[in-house]
């Protein structure tokens, strides 16, 4: 064989296990996140909008504000605090939840209509994780989850919504 194939073996062998690996982890990751939701559809009937696509970005200690769209034909509310749920991954394979030292007032139950005439199905949600600064990016997960109204009635489903967002130092 001739040096190019060899070369062009290990690299493809170096990237093949790389990208193997990459996706063994992220499977991990998303497997230990929906034991945390059992039983809630998350992102399919609320999402939150990506705040990388809006060139948003965040630096530890700041709060954070991110958008949290309907996408059905219900009223989605959720609890006085939102339901706010901040994570970040820790190897091997667990979440740990982050305080969130955000106050939410007044005191009631916010809500996400859906689109509509003047209703433009979004809302704006805070945030304040309790994190220091570590001198590099920390990247967060951040869920909500809500019951579905039907009729101004609430009905048996929840559903939810996560975001990854990075946190720079």
């Amino acid at each position: 064989m001739s040096k190019i194939s060899y070369l062009s073996i290990t690299v493809l062998s170096f990237l093949f296990l790389s990208t193997g690996c990459q996706i063994s982890k992220s499977s991990k990751q998303e497997g230990a996140f929906k034991e945390l939701f059992p039983n809630i559809e998350m992102n399919s009937k609320i999402r939150f909008w990506d705040p990388k696509a809006a060139n948003e970005s965040f630096r530890v200690g700041d709060s954070v504000d991110l958008t949290l769209e309907n996408l059905t034909t219900d009223k989605i509310v959720f609890p006085s605090d939102y339901g706010i749920k901040i994570y970040t991954f820790k190897t091997p394979g667990s979440w740990t939840e982050i305080p969130n030292r955000g106050k939410y007032f007044p005191p009631g139950n916010p809500q996400v209509s859906p689109k509509g005439e003047g209703m433009p199905g979004v809302i704006g949600i805070g945030l304040s994780p309790a994190l220091m600064s570590e001198g590099k990016p920390i990247v967060i997960r951040v869920a909500v989850v809500g019951t579905v109204y039907h009729d101004n009635v609430p009905t048996n489903e929840q559903v939810g919504a996560y975001v990854d967002v990075t946190l720079q130092p």
